[in-house]
Order: C-alpha cells, then sequence, then structure tokens
C-alpha cells in the first residue's frame, strides 16, 4: 500500500472492494466470490486489478480458477488484471516482509 501511496501515477485504489462471482465446483455448479487484493486507477486512465500471490501458490487450481474468471471481468469491463509475486515486486523495488514461509 505505501508503493500506491507513493506513486504519483496512482489516482486511487482500493483494496479488497471487488467480488467476482466464478464457479467453485463444476460438478456441482457451485459458485463463490473471488475478491481481488486491489482495484487501483491511474493518471493515465489505466484500471488494474491487482491480485498478489506467493509465486508458489500461483499454479494452483484454485487460484488459477480465480484468476481466469478475473480475466474474464477485467476484459468485460476495461480493466487489466496483474498477478504480482514475490518476484514482481522484488523488481518493482517493494520490500517484502512475512511474504512466504519460506521468506522470513
Amino acid at each position: 500500500m505505501m508503493y500506491l501511496d507513493d506513486s504519483p501515477d496512482v489516482i486511487s485504489y482500493e483494496y479488497e472492494s471487488l467480488k467476482i462471482p466464478y464457479v467453485a465446483n463444476v460438478r456441482f455448479g457451485r459458485t463463490r466470490n473471488y475478491i481481488p487484493d486491489f482495484v487501483v486507477s491511474y493518471v493515465n486512465g489505466m484500471k488494474y486489478i491487482i491480485e498478489i500471490k506467493p509465486s508458489r501458490r500461483v499454479a494452483q487450481a484454485t487460484v488459477q480458477k480465480k484468476l481466469a474468471a478475473a480475466q474474464s471481468w477485467a476484459q468485460a469491463h476495461g480493466f487489466v488484471l496483474a498477478v504480482l509475486t514475490e518476484i514482481e515486486l522484488k523488481d518493482m523495488g517493494v520490500k517484502i516482509t512475512g511474504f512466504t514461509r519460506d521468506n522470513p
């Protein structure tokens, strides 16, 4: 959040403010809501859904279902989906503490 607060390119952001329904169980048709971490609006007019996940979890089936739903929602509403792991955050200069069990 400090990164977003300090960025002159960010107009506004919201934390866990969006609910995107997705099918959690195809066999039974059970739906759940995926709540992405951030919705960010930039001065250039771009709007992003940002999900932050440890890289070791990105390939998990449940995470992939949520991200697929987010991608569809983002395209339908003029947003871009960005998934940031500790790798991207480190490249951005964001200090990471307690992000994964492997990284104290």
